[in-house]
Protein backbone atom coordinates (compact mmCIF):
# COMPACT_ATOMS: atom_id res chain seq x y z
CA UNK A 1 0.00 0.00 0.00
CA UNK A 2 0.99 3.64 -0.52
CA UNK A 3 1.60 4.99 2.98
CA UNK A 4 3.44 8.28 2.32
CA UNK A 5 3.71 10.78 -0.52
CA UNK A 6 5.88 13.89 -0.77
CA UNK A 7 5.82 16.38 -3.64
CA UNK A 8 8.10 19.40 -3.84
CA UNK A 9 8.29 22.29 -6.33
CA UNK A 10 5.54 21.03 -8.66
CA UNK A 11 3.16 23.66 -10.04
CA UNK A 12 0.99 25.01 -7.19
CA UNK A 13 2.50 22.43 -4.81
CA UNK A 14 5.41 24.16 -3.14
CA UNK A 15 5.77 21.20 -0.80
CA UNK A 16 3.13 18.73 0.31
CA UNK A 17 3.31 15.59 2.43
CA UNK A 18 0.48 13.07 2.77
CA UNK A 19 0.26 9.97 4.97
CA UNK A 20 -2.33 7.54 3.62
CA UNK A 21 -4.09 4.78 5.55
CA UNK A 22 -5.43 1.36 4.61
CA UNK A 23 -8.98 1.09 3.39
CA UNK A 24 -10.83 3.93 1.68
CA UNK A 25 -8.90 7.23 1.43
CA UNK A 26 -11.09 10.10 0.19
CA UNK A 27 -9.63 13.21 -1.47
CA UNK A 28 -11.84 16.29 -1.98
CA UNK A 29 -11.31 19.92 -2.92
CA UNK A 30 -12.84 22.88 -4.69
CA UNK A 31 -12.64 23.08 -8.46
CA UNK A 32 -9.14 24.23 -9.40
CA UNK A 33 -7.71 23.47 -5.95
CA UNK A 34 -5.35 20.83 -7.36
CA UNK A 35 -7.15 17.46 -7.37
CA UNK A 36 -6.03 16.69 -10.92
CA UNK A 37 -2.54 17.87 -10.05
CA UNK A 38 -2.54 15.49 -7.10
CA UNK A 39 -3.21 12.55 -9.46
CA UNK A 40 -0.60 13.88 -11.87
CA UNK A 41 1.95 13.95 -9.04
CA UNK A 42 1.46 10.23 -8.44
CA UNK A 43 1.78 9.57 -12.17
CA UNK A 44 5.05 11.54 -12.20
CA UNK A 45 6.29 9.47 -9.26
CA UNK A 46 5.56 6.30 -11.24
CA UNK A 47 7.43 7.41 -14.36
CA UNK A 48 5.08 9.54 -16.50
CA UNK A 49 6.63 12.14 -18.77
CA UNK A 50 7.51 15.32 -16.90
CA UNK A 51 6.78 18.75 -18.42
CA UNK A 52 9.24 21.43 -17.30
CA UNK A 53 6.55 24.11 -17.44
CA UNK A 54 5.15 22.47 -14.27
CA UNK A 55 8.36 23.26 -12.35
CA UNK A 56 7.31 25.88 -9.80
CA UNK A 57 10.79 27.33 -9.26
CA UNK A 58 13.10 26.63 -12.22
CA UNK A 59 16.16 27.21 -10.03
CA UNK A 60 15.25 24.32 -7.72
CA UNK A 61 14.80 20.63 -8.35
CA UNK A 62 11.36 19.03 -8.35
CA UNK A 63 10.99 15.97 -6.10
CA UNK A 64 8.44 13.16 -5.99
CA UNK A 65 8.89 10.65 -3.18
CA UNK A 66 6.75 7.84 -1.77
CA UNK A 67 6.85 4.99 0.71
CA UNK A 68 5.10 1.71 -0.12
CA UNK A 69 4.61 -1.01 2.47
CA UNK A 70 3.76 -4.73 2.21
CA UNK A 71 4.62 -4.84 -1.50
CA UNK A 72 4.04 -7.99 -3.60
CA UNK A 73 6.88 -7.57 -6.08
CA UNK A 74 8.69 -10.51 -7.68
CA UNK A 75 11.83 -11.91 -6.04
CA UNK A 76 14.14 -10.70 -8.82
CA UNK A 77 13.04 -7.08 -8.30
CA UNK A 78 13.27 -7.43 -4.52
CA UNK A 79 16.82 -8.77 -4.70
CA UNK A 80 17.99 -6.15 -7.19
CA UNK A 81 16.76 -3.21 -5.12
CA UNK A 82 17.15 -4.79 -1.67
CA UNK A 83 13.42 -4.61 -0.95
CA UNK A 84 12.06 -6.22 2.21
CA UNK A 85 8.56 -5.11 3.23
CA UNK A 86 9.07 -1.39 2.56
CA UNK A 87 9.95 0.35 -0.68
CA UNK A 88 10.94 4.00 -1.18
CA UNK A 89 10.63 5.55 -4.64
CA UNK A 90 12.24 8.93 -5.31
CA UNK A 91 12.34 10.91 -8.55
CA UNK A 92 14.24 14.18 -8.85
CA UNK A 93 14.17 16.55 -11.85
CA UNK A 94 16.76 19.32 -11.84
CA UNK A 95 16.51 22.76 -13.47
CA UNK A 96 17.81 21.36 -16.79
CA UNK A 97 15.11 18.65 -16.86
CA UNK A 98 17.50 15.79 -16.03
CA UNK A 99 16.02 12.87 -14.08
CA UNK A 100 17.60 11.09 -11.12
CA UNK A 101 15.67 8.08 -9.90
CA UNK A 102 16.23 6.08 -6.73
CA UNK A 103 14.55 2.81 -5.81
CA UNK A 104 15.26 2.04 -2.16
CA UNK A 105 18.22 4.41 -2.38
CA UNK A 106 19.68 2.57 -5.41
CA UNK A 107 20.10 4.58 -8.61
CA UNK A 108 17.69 3.29 -11.27
CA UNK A 109 16.44 4.04 -14.78
CA UNK A 110 13.12 5.60 -15.77
CA UNK A 111 12.06 2.32 -17.39
CA UNK A 112 12.78 0.41 -14.18
CA UNK A 113 10.65 2.92 -12.28
CA UNK A 114 7.79 2.49 -14.77
CA UNK A 115 7.94 -1.31 -14.55
CA UNK A 116 7.81 -1.27 -10.76
CA UNK A 117 5.11 1.43 -10.81
CA UNK A 118 2.80 -0.80 -12.90
CA UNK A 119 2.93 -3.40 -10.11
CA UNK A 120 2.23 -0.96 -7.28
CA UNK A 121 -0.58 1.39 -8.31
CA UNK A 122 -3.51 1.23 -10.73
CA UNK A 123 -4.90 4.68 -11.60
CA UNK A 124 -8.35 5.07 -13.14
CA UNK A 125 -9.69 8.38 -14.28
CA UNK A 126 -12.38 9.38 -16.74
CA UNK A 127 -9.94 8.85 -19.60
CA UNK A 128 -9.18 5.32 -18.36
CA UNK A 129 -12.89 4.46 -18.40
CA UNK A 130 -12.81 5.28 -22.11
CA UNK A 131 -10.67 2.16 -22.58
CA UNK A 132 -13.94 0.25 -22.39
CA UNK A 133 -15.02 1.94 -25.62
CA UNK A 134 -12.27 0.03 -27.43
CA UNK A 135 -13.48 -3.53 -28.20
CA UNK A 136 -9.86 -4.74 -28.25
CA UNK A 137 -9.69 -4.08 -24.50
CA UNK A 138 -12.62 -6.42 -23.85
CA UNK A 139 -10.54 -9.45 -24.88
CA UNK A 140 -7.86 -8.33 -22.40
CA UNK A 141 -10.37 -8.33 -19.54
CA UNK A 142 -11.67 -11.79 -20.48
CA UNK A 143 -8.17 -13.23 -20.88
CA UNK A 144 -7.17 -12.12 -17.38
CA UNK A 145 -9.43 -14.93 -16.14
CA UNK A 146 -8.52 -17.53 -18.77
CA UNK A 147 -6.06 -20.28 -17.84
CA UNK A 148 -2.56 -19.01 -18.73
CA UNK A 149 -1.51 -22.36 -20.24
CA UNK A 150 -4.38 -22.28 -22.75
CA UNK A 151 -3.44 -18.77 -23.93
CA UNK A 152 0.27 -19.63 -24.03
CA UNK A 153 -0.32 -22.84 -26.04
CA UNK A 154 -2.49 -20.98 -28.54
CA UNK A 155 0.03 -18.18 -29.00
CA UNK A 156 2.98 -20.59 -29.40
CA UNK A 157 1.06 -22.70 -31.94
CA UNK A 158 -0.03 -19.60 -33.85
CA UNK A 159 3.55 -18.35 -33.94
CA UNK A 160 4.80 -21.72 -35.26
CA UNK A 161 2.06 -21.80 -37.89
CA UNK A 162 2.85 -18.30 -39.17
CA UNK A 163 6.59 -19.04 -39.28
CA UNK A 164 6.18 -22.28 -41.27
CA UNK A 165 3.52 -20.78 -43.56
CA UNK A 166 5.69 -17.70 -44.24
CA UNK A 167 8.70 -19.91 -44.97
CA UNK A 168 6.70 -21.95 -47.49
CA UNK A 169 5.29 -18.83 -49.17
CA UNK A 170 8.77 -17.28 -49.42
CA UNK A 171 10.23 -20.44 -50.94
CA UNK A 172 7.53 -20.64 -53.60
CA UNK A 173 7.59 -16.89 -54.27
CA UNK A 174 11.36 -16.57 -54.37
CA UNK A 175 12.18 -20.00 -55.75
CA UNK A 176 14.30 -18.74 -58.64
CA UNK A 177 16.15 -16.29 -56.43
CA UNK A 178 16.72 -18.99 -53.84
CA UNK A 179 18.01 -21.38 -56.49
CA UNK A 180 20.60 -18.78 -57.56
CA UNK A 181 21.60 -18.25 -53.94
CA UNK A 182 21.76 -22.00 -53.43
CA UNK A 183 24.03 -22.38 -56.48
CA UNK A 184 26.38 -19.67 -55.22
CA UNK A 185 26.59 -21.33 -51.81
CA UNK A 186 27.23 -24.74 -53.38
CA UNK A 187 30.07 -23.27 -55.47
CA UNK A 188 31.58 -21.73 -52.34
CA UNK A 189 31.25 -25.04 -50.50
CA UNK A 190 32.90 -26.97 -53.39
CA UNK A 191 35.73 -24.45 -53.52
CA UNK A 192 36.44 -24.84 -49.81
CA UNK A 193 35.97 -28.62 -49.70
CA UNK A 194 38.22 -29.17 -52.74
CA UNK A 195 41.19 -27.83 -50.77
CA UNK A 196 40.56 -30.18 -47.82
CA UNK A 197 41.91 -27.49 -45.51
CA UNK A 198 43.55 -28.52 -42.23
CA UNK A 199 43.93 -26.33 -39.13
CA UNK A 200 47.24 -24.39 -39.05
CA UNK A 201 47.80 -25.27 -42.71
CA UNK A 202 48.61 -21.68 -43.60
CA UNK A 203 51.68 -21.46 -41.36
CA UNK A 204 52.81 -24.97 -42.38
CA UNK A 205 52.58 -24.07 -46.07
CA UNK A 206 54.66 -20.95 -45.56
CA UNK A 207 57.34 -23.00 -43.80
CA UNK A 208 57.45 -25.65 -46.58
CA UNK A 209 57.56 -23.05 -49.34
CA UNK A 210 60.31 -21.15 -47.59
CA UNK A 211 62.31 -24.38 -47.19
CA UNK A 212 61.89 -25.63 -50.75
CA UNK A 213 62.52 -22.18 -52.26
CA UNK A 214 65.98 -22.23 -50.65
CA UNK A 215 66.74 -25.91 -51.36
CA UNK A 216 70.06 -25.28 -53.21
CA UNK A 217 71.28 -22.93 -50.51
CA UNK A 218 70.30 -25.48 -47.86
CA UNK A 219 71.95 -28.36 -49.79
CA UNK A 220 75.23 -26.48 -50.20
CA UNK A 221 75.24 -25.43 -46.54
CA UNK A 222 74.54 -28.98 -45.36
CA UNK A 223 77.20 -30.49 -47.68
CA UNK A 224 79.79 -27.97 -46.46
CA UNK A 225 78.79 -28.62 -42.86
CA UNK A 226 79.10 -32.39 -43.27
CA UNK A 227 82.57 -31.94 -44.83
CA UNK A 228 83.63 -30.08 -41.71
CA UNK A 229 81.94 -32.52 -39.37
CA UNK A 230 82.94 -35.90 -40.78
CA UNK A 231 83.25 -36.05 -44.61
CA UNK A 232 86.37 -33.97 -45.19
CA UNK A 233 89.97 -35.21 -45.16
CA UNK A 234 90.45 -33.15 -42.05
CA UNK A 235 87.22 -33.04 -40.03
CA UNK A 236 85.98 -32.39 -36.51
CA UNK A 237 85.03 -36.00 -35.87
CA UNK A 238 88.55 -37.22 -36.78
CA UNK A 239 90.25 -34.49 -34.73
CA UNK A 240 88.09 -35.23 -31.69
CA UNK A 241 88.88 -38.95 -32.06
CA UNK A 242 92.61 -38.20 -32.02
CA UNK A 243 92.15 -35.88 -29.04
CA UNK A 244 90.22 -38.55 -27.18
CA UNK A 245 92.94 -41.13 -27.97
CA UNK A 246 95.67 -38.91 -26.46
CA UNK A 247 93.68 -38.21 -23.30
CA UNK A 248 92.71 -41.84 -22.86
CA UNK A 249 96.26 -42.77 -21.76
CA UNK A 250 96.34 -40.14 -19.01
CA UNK A 251 92.72 -39.65 -17.91
CA UNK A 252 93.12 -41.89 -14.85
CA UNK A 253 96.13 -39.98 -13.56
CA UNK A 254 94.17 -36.95 -12.38
CA UNK A 255 90.48 -36.29 -11.83
CA UNK A 256 90.50 -33.08 -13.91
CA UNK A 257 91.89 -35.09 -16.89
CA UNK A 258 89.11 -37.64 -16.49
CA UNK A 259 86.55 -34.81 -16.55
CA UNK A 260 88.08 -33.34 -19.71
CA UNK A 261 88.07 -36.76 -21.34
CA UNK A 262 84.33 -37.19 -20.58
CA UNK A 263 83.54 -33.77 -22.03
CA UNK A 264 85.45 -34.61 -25.23
CA UNK A 265 83.56 -37.90 -25.40
CA UNK A 266 80.19 -36.07 -25.01
CA UNK A 267 81.17 -33.53 -27.66
CA UNK A 268 81.99 -36.39 -30.04
CA UNK A 269 78.55 -37.86 -29.40
CA UNK A 270 76.83 -34.51 -30.07
CA UNK A 271 78.86 -34.03 -33.28
CA UNK A 272 77.77 -37.45 -34.53
CA UNK A 273 74.15 -36.64 -33.70
CA UNK A 274 74.35 -33.28 -35.54
CA UNK A 275 75.85 -34.96 -38.59
CA UNK A 276 73.15 -37.65 -38.55
CA UNK A 277 70.39 -34.97 -38.32
CA UNK A 278 71.82 -33.00 -41.23
CA UNK A 279 72.11 -36.15 -43.35
CA UNK A 280 68.40 -36.96 -42.75
CA UNK A 281 66.87 -33.46 -43.11
CA UNK A 282 65.96 -34.06 -46.76
CA UNK A 283 66.59 -36.56 -49.48
CA UNK A 284 67.75 -34.10 -52.07
CA UNK A 285 67.64 -36.73 -54.82
CA UNK A 286 63.80 -37.02 -54.39
CA UNK A 287 63.27 -33.25 -54.62
CA UNK A 288 61.00 -32.26 -57.50
CA UNK A 289 60.51 -28.65 -58.66
CA UNK A 290 56.82 -29.46 -59.23
CA UNK A 291 56.44 -29.98 -55.47
CA UNK A 292 57.36 -26.36 -54.84
CA UNK A 293 55.09 -25.11 -57.63
CA UNK A 294 52.17 -27.12 -56.27
CA UNK A 295 52.71 -25.72 -52.77
CA UNK A 296 52.88 -22.15 -54.11
CA UNK A 297 49.67 -22.68 -56.11
CA UNK A 298 47.92 -24.05 -53.02
CA UNK A 299 49.15 -21.08 -50.95
CA UNK A 300 47.82 -18.60 -53.54
CA UNK A 301 44.43 -20.37 -53.56
CA UNK A 302 44.36 -20.49 -49.76
CA UNK A 303 45.21 -16.77 -49.53
CA UNK A 304 42.24 -15.99 -51.77
CA UNK A 305 39.95 -17.91 -49.44
CA UNK A 306 41.46 -16.22 -46.41
CA UNK A 307 40.84 -12.83 -47.98
CA UNK A 308 37.26 -13.79 -48.82
CA UNK A 309 36.20 -15.74 -45.73
CA UNK A 310 39.06 -15.20 -43.25
CA UNK A 311 41.13 -13.77 -41.77
CA UNK A 312 41.94 -17.20 -40.23
CA UNK A 313 41.79 -20.85 -41.33
CA UNK A 314 39.27 -21.40 -38.53
CA UNK A 315 37.01 -18.75 -40.10
CA UNK A 316 37.05 -20.64 -43.42
CA UNK A 317 36.16 -23.92 -41.70
CA UNK A 318 33.33 -22.20 -39.77
CA UNK A 319 32.08 -20.58 -42.97
CA UNK A 320 31.95 -24.04 -44.60
CA UNK A 321 29.75 -25.36 -41.76
CA UNK A 322 27.48 -22.28 -41.97
CA UNK A 323 27.08 -22.82 -45.72
CA UNK A 324 25.98 -26.41 -45.08
CA UNK A 325 23.35 -25.24 -42.57
CA UNK A 326 22.08 -22.52 -44.89
CA UNK A 327 21.89 -24.94 -47.82
CA UNK A 328 19.76 -27.24 -45.68
CA UNK A 329 17.37 -24.35 -44.98
CA UNK A 330 17.28 -23.36 -48.67
CA UNK A 331 16.10 -26.68 -49.94
CA UNK A 332 13.66 -25.78 -52.73
CA UNK A 333 13.06 -29.25 -54.10
CA UNK A 334 9.54 -30.55 -54.72
CA UNK A 335 9.96 -33.12 -51.98
CA UNK A 336 10.95 -30.45 -49.46
CA UNK A 337 8.09 -28.15 -50.49
CA UNK A 338 5.63 -31.02 -50.14
CA UNK A 339 7.07 -31.77 -46.72
CA UNK A 340 6.61 -28.12 -45.70
CA UNK A 341 3.05 -28.07 -47.06
CA UNK A 342 2.19 -31.10 -44.96
CA UNK A 343 3.77 -29.43 -41.93
CA UNK A 344 1.66 -26.30 -42.53
CA UNK A 345 -1.51 -28.42 -42.68
CA UNK A 346 -0.57 -30.36 -39.53
CA UNK A 347 0.25 -27.18 -37.61
CA UNK A 348 -2.98 -25.55 -38.78
CA UNK A 349 -4.96 -28.51 -37.45
CA UNK A 350 -3.23 -28.09 -34.09
CA UNK A 351 -3.96 -24.35 -34.23
CA UNK A 352 -7.67 -24.99 -34.88
CA UNK A 353 -7.79 -27.26 -31.84
CA UNK A 354 -6.01 -24.66 -29.67
CA UNK A 355 -8.32 -21.93 -31.03
CA UNK A 356 -11.40 -24.04 -30.27
CA UNK A 357 -10.16 -24.69 -26.74
CA UNK A 358 -9.44 -20.97 -26.23
CA UNK A 359 -12.91 -20.04 -27.49
CA UNK A 360 -14.61 -22.53 -25.17
CA UNK A 361 -12.64 -21.20 -22.20
CA UNK A 362 -13.37 -17.57 -23.12
CA UNK A 363 -17.06 -18.36 -23.57
CA UNK A 364 -17.23 -20.02 -20.15
CA UNK A 365 -15.41 -17.04 -18.55
CA UNK A 366 -17.63 -14.60 -20.46
CA UNK A 367 -20.79 -16.22 -19.09
CA UNK A 368 -19.53 -16.00 -15.51
CA UNK A 369 -18.33 -12.41 -16.09
CA UNK A 370 -21.71 -11.46 -17.57
CA UNK A 371 -23.57 -12.75 -14.49
CA UNK A 372 -21.17 -11.09 -12.04
CA UNK A 373 -21.20 -7.73 -13.83
CA UNK A 374 -24.99 -7.71 -14.16
CA UNK A 375 -25.34 -8.44 -10.44
CA UNK A 376 -23.01 -5.54 -9.59
CA UNK A 377 -24.69 -3.16 -12.08
CA UNK A 378 -28.06 -3.94 -10.55
CA UNK A 379 -26.60 -3.10 -7.14
CA UNK A 380 -25.35 0.17 -8.64
CA UNK A 381 -28.87 1.23 -9.66
CA UNK A 382 -28.71 0.00 -13.25
CA UNK A 383 -31.60 -2.35 -12.49
CA UNK A 384 -32.74 -2.75 -16.09
CA UNK A 385 -29.21 -3.36 -17.38
CA UNK A 386 -28.57 -6.37 -19.54
CA UNK A 387 -24.87 -7.04 -20.06
CA UNK A 388 -23.66 -9.59 -22.58
CA UNK A 389 -20.40 -10.76 -24.11
CA UNK A 390 -20.78 -11.57 -27.79
CA UNK A 391 -18.15 -13.21 -29.95
CA UNK A 392 -17.41 -11.89 -33.43
CA UNK A 393 -16.47 -14.53 -36.01
CA UNK A 394 -13.49 -13.29 -38.07
CA UNK A 395 -13.57 -16.09 -40.63
CA UNK A 396 -9.91 -16.84 -40.02
CA UNK A 397 -7.67 -17.43 -37.05
CA UNK A 398 -5.78 -14.29 -36.05
CA UNK A 399 -3.17 -13.77 -33.34
CA UNK A 400 -6.10 -13.17 -30.95
CA UNK A 401 -8.15 -16.16 -32.10
CA UNK A 402 -10.97 -16.61 -34.59
CA UNK A 403 -13.78 -15.43 -32.31
CA UNK A 404 -13.16 -12.15 -30.46
CA UNK A 405 -15.28 -11.10 -27.45
CA UNK A 406 -16.99 -7.71 -27.28
CA UNK A 407 -19.09 -6.20 -24.48
CA UNK A 408 -22.73 -5.37 -25.24
CA UNK A 409 -25.14 -3.55 -22.94
CA UNK A 410 -28.55 -2.00 -22.63
CA UNK A 411 -29.70 -0.07 -19.58
CA UNK A 412 -33.25 0.53 -20.75
CA UNK A 413 -36.12 -1.91 -20.72
CA UNK A 414 -37.34 -3.05 -24.13
CA UNK A 415 -34.03 -2.45 -25.90
CA UNK A 416 -31.66 -5.10 -27.13
CA UNK A 417 -28.04 -4.94 -25.97
CA UNK A 418 -25.78 -3.03 -28.36
CA UNK A 419 -21.98 -2.55 -28.47
CA UNK A 420 -20.77 -0.79 -25.34
CA UNK A 421 -18.88 1.75 -27.45
CA UNK A 422 -22.15 2.95 -29.03
CA UNK A 423 -24.61 3.18 -26.15
CA UNK A 424 -22.82 3.59 -22.79
CA UNK A 425 -22.79 6.97 -21.05
CA UNK A 426 -19.97 8.28 -18.84
CA UNK A 427 -21.80 7.27 -15.66
CA UNK A 428 -22.44 3.78 -17.01
CA UNK A 429 -18.85 3.35 -18.10
CA UNK A 430 -17.56 4.31 -14.66
CA UNK A 431 -19.88 1.78 -13.01
CA UNK A 432 -18.90 -0.99 -15.46
CA UNK A 433 -15.24 -0.26 -14.77
CA UNK A 434 -15.94 -0.33 -11.03
CA UNK A 435 -17.66 -3.70 -11.48
CA UNK A 436 -14.66 -5.06 -13.39
CA UNK A 437 -12.28 -3.77 -10.73
CA UNK A 438 -14.26 -5.53 -8.02
CA UNK A 439 -14.25 -8.80 -9.98
CA UNK A 440 -10.53 -8.66 -10.69
CA UNK A 441 -9.59 -7.55 -7.17
CA UNK A 442 -9.08 -11.18 -6.12
CA UNK A 443 -6.59 -12.02 -8.89
CA UNK A 444 -4.92 -8.64 -9.40
CA UNK A 445 -1.76 -8.32 -7.27
CA UNK A 446 -1.72 -4.50 -7.41
CA UNK A 447 -2.52 -3.38 -3.87
CA UNK A 448 -3.42 0.31 -4.43
CA UNK A 449 -6.24 1.53 -6.67
CA UNK A 450 -6.76 5.22 -7.38
CA UNK A 451 -10.12 6.37 -8.75
CA UNK A 452 -10.52 9.84 -10.23
CA UNK A 453 -13.96 10.89 -11.46
CA UNK A 454 -15.48 7.53 -10.49
CA UNK A 455 -18.67 9.48 -9.72
CA UNK A 456 -19.00 10.96 -13.22
CA UNK A 457 -22.64 11.21 -14.31
CA UNK A 458 -24.19 9.82 -11.09
CA UNK A 459 -25.94 11.24 -8.04
CA UNK A 460 -28.42 10.44 -5.28
CA UNK A 461 -29.19 6.77 -4.68
CA UNK A 462 -26.75 5.61 -7.34
CA UNK A 463 -23.96 7.62 -5.74
CA UNK A 464 -24.72 5.97 -2.40
CA UNK A 465 -24.51 2.51 -3.97
CA UNK A 466 -21.22 3.40 -5.67
CA UNK A 467 -19.89 4.60 -2.31
CA UNK A 468 -20.89 1.31 -0.66
CA UNK A 469 -19.23 -0.61 -3.49
CA UNK A 470 -16.02 1.39 -3.06
CA UNK A 471 -16.17 0.76 0.68
CA UNK A 472 -16.47 -2.99 0.12
CA UNK A 473 -13.65 -2.98 -2.42
CA UNK A 474 -11.43 -1.12 0.06
CA UNK A 475 -11.48 -4.17 2.34
CA UNK A 476 -9.45 -6.01 -0.33
CA UNK A 477 -7.34 -3.14 -1.69
CA UNK A 478 -6.16 0.26 -0.55
CA UNK A 479 -8.35 2.81 -2.36
CA UNK A 480 -7.63 6.49 -2.96
CA UNK A 481 -10.75 8.12 -4.39
CA UNK A 482 -11.11 11.68 -5.63
CA UNK A 483 -14.76 12.69 -5.49
CA UNK A 484 -17.03 15.71 -5.57
CA UNK A 485 -20.03 13.84 -4.12
CA UNK A 486 -20.53 14.19 -0.34
CA UNK A 487 -22.27 10.83 -0.01
CA UNK A 488 -19.19 9.04 -1.42
CA UNK A 489 -16.81 11.25 0.57
CA UNK A 490 -18.64 10.30 3.78
CA UNK A 491 -17.86 6.61 3.16
CA UNK A 492 -14.12 7.15 3.58
CA UNK A 493 -12.04 5.73 6.40
CA UNK A 494 -9.72 8.72 5.98
CA UNK A 495 -10.57 12.07 4.41
CA UNK A 496 -8.05 14.48 2.83
CA UNK A 497 -9.01 17.94 1.62
CA UNK A 498 -7.04 19.98 -0.91
CA UNK A 499 -7.01 23.70 -0.09
CA UNK A 500 -5.69 26.43 -2.37
CA UNK A 501 -4.44 29.72 -0.85
CA UNK A 502 -3.01 32.89 -2.37
CA UNK A 503 -0.23 34.66 -0.49
CA UNK A 504 1.74 37.65 -1.87
CA UNK A 505 0.16 37.08 -5.29
CA UNK A 506 1.40 33.47 -5.34
CA UNK A 507 -0.76 30.35 -5.20
CA UNK A 508 -0.05 27.68 -2.58
CA UNK A 509 -1.88 24.40 -2.14
CA UNK A 510 -1.94 22.13 0.90
CA UNK A 511 -3.46 18.68 1.43
CA UNK A 512 -4.90 18.33 4.90
CA UNK A 513 -5.95 15.17 6.72
CA UNK A 514 -9.30 16.15 8.27
CA UNK A 515 -10.31 15.69 11.87
CA UNK A 516 -13.93 14.85 12.67
CA UNK A 517 -15.18 18.44 13.03
CA UNK A 518 -13.23 19.59 9.99
CA UNK A 519 -14.66 16.73 8.00
CA UNK A 520 -18.22 17.72 8.92
CA UNK A 521 -17.61 21.26 7.70
CA UNK A 522 -16.11 20.10 4.40
CA UNK A 523 -18.99 17.67 3.80
CA UNK A 524 -21.48 20.41 4.73
CA UNK A 525 -19.89 22.77 2.19
CA UNK A 526 -19.99 20.01 -0.45
CA UNK A 527 -23.73 19.57 0.28
CA UNK A 528 -24.93 23.18 0.21
CA UNK A 529 -21.95 25.42 -0.52
CA UNK A 530 -21.80 26.62 3.13
CA UNK A 531 -21.21 25.05 6.52
CA UNK A 532 -24.57 26.15 7.93
CA UNK A 533 -26.15 24.31 10.83
CA UNK A 534 -28.57 22.65 8.44
CA UNK A 535 -25.82 21.36 6.16
CA UNK A 536 -23.73 20.34 9.20
CA UNK A 537 -26.67 18.19 10.33
CA UNK A 538 -26.89 16.60 6.90
CA UNK A 539 -23.13 15.90 7.00
CA UNK A 540 -23.54 14.21 10.37
CA UNK A 541 -26.30 12.05 8.92
CA UNK A 542 -24.05 10.99 6.05
CA UNK A 543 -21.23 10.11 8.43
CA UNK A 544 -23.59 7.92 10.46
CA UNK A 545 -24.09 5.81 7.34
CA UNK A 546 -20.42 4.91 7.53
CA UNK A 547 -20.52 3.79 11.17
Amino acid sequence: MLSYLKVKNFSIFEEIEVEFDKGLNIVTGETGAGKSLFIESIKMLLGDRFSRDKQRNTLQKTVFEALFEDTTLDNETKEKFEIDNSLILRREIDSSGKNRIFINGILATLNELKEIGKKLVDIHGQHDHQVLLNPDAHKTFIDKLVNETIIKDFKNTYKSYIEIKTKLENIIKNRQELEIKKQILQEQLSEIESLDIKPDEDSQLEEKIKFLSNIEKIKNAIDASLQILNYGEINIEKLLSELSHHLLAIKDLKSELSSVYEKIDNISYEINDIAHTLENIIDFEDFNVDDLNNLIDRKITLDKLLKRYGPTIEDIINHKENIKKELDSLDTGEEYIEKLQNKVLDTFEKLKNKDSLLYKERKKIALNLKNEIMAILHELELKDAIFEVKFTEHGKITANGSKIPEFYITTNKGFKPAPLSKVASGGELSRIMLALKEIFAEIDEISTLIFDEVDTGISGKTAKKVGIKLKNLSTKKQLIVITHLPIIAAMGDTHFHIIKNINNNKTFTIIKKLKENERKKVLATMISGTDSQSSISQAEELLKLNE
